[in-house]
This record gives structure tokens, sequence and C-alpha cells, in this order.
């Protein structure tokens, strides 16, 4: 890891202490989210999957950017969605290795330029029965992206710096299942609203990237 910034260390080794799971999440959760153990959840017998939150330095910002896709209009449950680049887990396949291989497959990225720091707390999505694991990575310029237009309809790169305002979270009407609409916290980052479970995943990493940037100062 030698050659790399210090806030890159550092959340390296944060991420390797207890994380704040729930702590950190809890504020960008949906209000009709179930509360659900371990064992509730192994009852649903979930999908497995992973997603790669790939961060890479802004040559102007002092904050790194974060590599988000809009979802293709595929008619899935997630479909037109601002997330992070991932999916389910192959047969023989390691978590980390679905992170990989998806952000190879969707945005286009070379697994072996990826410094893997390791891991958020696992998030089990109802709507679709996934138990996600997200997985933070770090790349020392930002990639030239190539998105597979049949999972990805754009890319997008956003500034993390951007979601430290004290406006960027705000309460949205979106639309569920069936067409139902609710209100749910969300990020809303120039005409981006990211709301959901990848809402949640980034609450946790900006939480923790928050201590890392008070330790290296």
């Amino acid at each position: 890891m030698s050659g790399l910034p210090d806030f890159v260390v550092a959340l390296q080794r944060r991420l390797g202490l207890n994380l704040p799971g729930e702590l950190a999440r809890g504020p960008l959760s949906p209000p009709h989210r179930p509360i659900l153990d371990d064992v509730q959840i192994a009852k649903r017998n979930p999908f497995k999957a992973a997603v790669l939150v790939l961060l890479y330095p802004e040559p102007s910002g002092v904050h790194p950017s974060i590599a988000l896709i809009e979802r293709s209009m595929g008619g899935g449950v997630h479909s037109g969605q601002i997330a992070l680049p991932g999916g389910k887990q192959e047969s023989g396949e390691s978590l980390l290795g679905t992170a990989l291989r998806e952000a190879q497959e969707e945005i286009g990225v070379d697994p072996t330029t990826i410094h893997v720091l390791g891991e958020l707390t696992r998030l089990y999505v109802p709507p679709s029965n996934f138990l996600v694991n997200p997985f933070v990575g770090w790349v020392t310029q930002k990639p030239d992206f190539n998105p597979n237009p049949e999972e990805v309809s754009r890319m997008i790169s956003l500034n993390l710096g951007a979601f430290l305002g004290e406006h960027a979270v705000v309460r949205s009407r979106v639309s569920g299942l069936n067409g139902h609409q609710f209100d749910v916290p969300a990020f809303q980052i120039d005409d981006h609203l990211i709301w959901g479970a990848t809402a949640m995943m980034l609450a946790e990493l900006l939480h923790i990237y928050g201590e890392t940037r008070l330790e290296v100062g």
C-alpha cells in the first residue's frame, strides 16, 4: 500500500475495525424497511451479491470521487435507479471476485488496477431478496469507463465532498414495487437522486471517511 494517499491508508485501516453499520446507515434507511436479524434473513434464503465502492482521485478536488451507475430500464426491481456496480454471486466465486468481475463487466474497470481496501457492513435488500457485501476499492487515477449498455444507461462520477454538504440529504417521493409511492430519505446531488440500499451503503462509507479525514488531518 506504499505510495497511496494517507487517507486511503487510514481508510483501509479503519475498515478492518468494528464498522458502524446501522448507526451510520439508519438516517438513510427507508421508513418502511423491515428490521430483520441474521436468523430472520437466513430464513428468507437470500441471493448473495456484492458491489464495488470504487474511489479515485480528483485532480482539482480535496475529496475523492466515486463511481456510480444508473441502471438500464430492464424491468427489474431496481431498474432505472442509481446504484453501485455489482451483482449476484456466481457458483464457485468469492464475494470479492463477484464485486471485481461485475465492475469489469458493467463499467469496464480492470480488476488488476484496483487496490481493495476492505468491506462495509453487508446489507439485506428486501425487495430483491439480496444479501449484499459492499467492497471498497481505490484506483490511482480516474478509470476510462466503458459501461455495458445492456446493464448501464449512464456512468455517474460524483465527488464525495458533494455528499458532505448540509443540504445533501433530502426527503423525496419515489416509486417502489407495483408503482407504490412513498417518501424516503435520499442524497440529492445535482439532478441525481440516490436512495435505498445504495444510499445506506454510501452513508456508512461517508461516516468512516469522515473519521479517517479527522485522523489524517
